[in-house]
């Protein structure tokens, strides 16, 4: 499909679905149906308001919110007036929300409710350009002309001339700024543009290697201020393919079991607790099930394996496959609904071992790799060509090599423009036409793309080994005790580590054991939970070479967090604020 621009994309699907379900919200504890029509209307009484609000093409409108209808309600509504939506996440920080809003020159921001409204205003009088503040949830404070609700922005766009979302939408161009999305990273955050050409060569490719269609439903509950978000977004437009909405993360499972997704898109660290719990449940019912589970997964295997290979499965071992789907599998994919058989999952590496235990239950990973300045994937796995451990072959039109240092260059139409009033970096990154997208990775003989790390977190001993410290931590954040680790050993002499603990998993175990430390803190550092962590991490270390084996580690109180700034918002540690943080204990390992 050659589309003018995203507009041009959403008008199609209209025309070509009209009255067909296009989204799903839950609304006073029920399912609510939204039709294509309907979305339609919504996002043009929006632009239009927009329009009449001051924004002209280009203009850049920021969006601070969770993941929720009215999020793309609002981006398709900036990009139908000619717009540039500006993503901020939830958790932003009141700095964060100021250094983003200035420099991206945004003019108007739409803001959820009045918590996140309380975190604008306190940095208001810093906000240079900005003219107004939409609120989505109300009701809007009082003696403050600068904020209206959402509700009178669509009354607004409501009196506007019928046909003049049209036109607005028709004037945009392929090459036209769509986005700004903020890159986390530890100093200054760079704004990403991708216009809507980009945006637009990522729904192409991507739909080629995950064909579906609007008879099909995905659950999205990642953040739409994340590039992988949005990519979801705009498959919406793209296939068809309904969007139900999760109302948050903790009701995630209830909401899979009601709207029976046959998709899901997915970060590592959701699957890693999904196999964490069940792995803890079959340790807590005795060895005769823990025993049970492993032949279970044993026979998924062979199956899965031969499946992948396109090759028959012998009688008998299909006879023991429908005996491990009632002794286990069947229960274990209920959680996720009836529908579901693909899961893609990128923002990060998963280990193989959780790939594998998902792939013998019959639910496919398909990993995925891209970036913020990719618009999304540049490699992935596909339904009928994947390997476990690996995030897939180069997507269509998509140019992947590797540097002589193993650092991944990409070349391909969905490339970032630019960074945002920031031509040095822009220009350090674009070489010769390549994206220096410094990872670092390894391409097999059959062109399955693994990445091992980011180049410049790769740790270099003492002794002048090169170790990867992305590659262990997934390792041994695979165990269902433990949460997360953060590998050290720059210019030291050996690996050492710090680890957080699986609360549940950790109490379970406890409570089995008879121990009984009155509180979670004494738990955690008793002699009992520090022997079984050990053990778990020895284990761990016999798959790992000698140089990158953990010699020591010390367990933490409390996990890392975004609050606490360890992470990002795209859920990756901030591995300098961790060496600040904790820099008394990792100097500690090597007195």
């Amino acid at each position: 499909m050659d589309f003018t621009n995203i507009n041009d994309m959403f008008r199609w699907r209209v025309e070509r679905s009209g009255g067909n379900i296009a989204m799903m919200q839950k609304t006073q504890g029920r399912w609510v149906n939204i039709s294509w029509n309907r979305y339609y209307e919504s996002v043009r009484f929006i632009a239009q308001g927009l329009r009449a609000l001051g924004i002209e093409k280009g203009d850049r409108v920021a969006i601070f919110c969770n993941t929720r209808i009215e999020w793309v309600f609002s981006d398709m509504g900036i990009l139908g007036c000619g717009g540039v939506t500006v993503p901020i996440y939830q958790s932003s920080p009141t700095g964060e929300i100021e250094y983003i809003v200035n420099h991206s020159d945004a003019k108007i921001i739409i803001v959820e409710n009045s918590e996140l409204l309380d975190r604008v205003l306190k940095v208001r009088e810093n906000l240079e350009g900005l003219k107004k503040i939409i609120l989505i949830d109300g009701p809007a404070p009082y003696e403050d002309d600068d904020v209206i609700l959402i509700s009178d922005l669509v009354e607004i766009g409501r009196s506007e001339k019928i046909h003049k979302y049209e036109d607005m939408a028709k004037d945009v161009s392929l090459e036209d700024m769509a986005t700004i999305v903020y890159t986390s990273t530890s100093g200054p955050q760079k704004g990403v543009v991708h216009t809507h050409s980009q945006l637009l060569a990522e729904q192409y490719a991507i739909n080629q290697v995950l064909p579906t269609n609007e008879n099909e439903l995905t659950l999205l509950f990642l953040p739409l201020s994340h590039i992988f978000g949005r990519v979801i977004e705009y498959w919406n437009l793209y296939s068809g393919v309904k969007l139900a909405f999760a109302e948050s993360y903790d009701r995630l499972a209830r909401n899979m079991r009601e709207v029976n997704p046959h998709y899901l898109a997915a970060v590592p660290r959701v699957l890693q607790k999904i196999y964490s719990i069940a792995k803890q449940e079959a340790d807590s019912q005795g060895k005769a099930k823990r025993l049970l589970m492993e032949w279970c997964l044993d026979v998924g295997s062979k199956v899965a394996d031969l499946k992948r290979e396109k090759r028959p499965i012998p009688f008998k071992l299909n006879i023991e496959f429908q005996a491990a789907n009632r002794v286990f599998f069947d229960r274990f994919r209920q959680q996720f609904g009836k529908n579901l058989n693909r899961l893609v999952c990128s923002g990060a590496p998963l280990s193989k071992e959780i790939g594998s235990f998902f792939d013998a239950t019959g639910i496919v990973v398909l990993e995925a790799y891209g970036l913020t300045e990719t618009a999304g994937a540049v490699s992935m796995n596909s339904p009928g060509d994947y390997k476990i451990g690996s995030v897939g072959k180069p997507i269509p039109n998509c140019e992947v090599k590797l540097d002589v240092d193993g650092e991944i260059l990409v070349k391909g139409p969905n490339i970032i423009r630019e960074y945002w009033k920031n031509p040095e970096e822009t220009n350090a990154l674009l070489k010769d036409g390549w994206f220096h997208t410094g990872d670092v990775g390894e391409i097999d003989e059959q062109g399955f793309l693994r990445i091992t790390d980011r180049k410049k977190d790769l740790i270099i001993t003492s002794g002048g080994k090169n170790i990867a410290p992305m590659n262990i931590e997934t390792q041994i954040c695979s165990d269902p005790y433990i949460d997360q680790v953060f590998v050290h050993g720059d210019k030291r002499n050996f690996i050492s580590a710090l680890i957080t603990l699986n609360r549940l998993s950790i109490e379970n175990w406890a409570e089995e054991k008879g121990l009984n430390y009155k509180t979670y803190e004494n738990l955690i550092k008793s002699e009992e939970v520090r022997k079984l962590i050990e053990e778990k991490v020895y284990q761990k270390n016999k798959e790992l070479a000698g140089p990158e084996t953990i010699k020591k580690f010390a367990i933490l109180p409390n996990g890392f967090t975004v609050k606490g700034g360890e992470i990002t918002s795209t859920m990756k540690l901030n591995r300098k604020m961790i060496e600040n943080k904790y820099k008394d204990v990792l100097d500690g390992f090597y007195r």
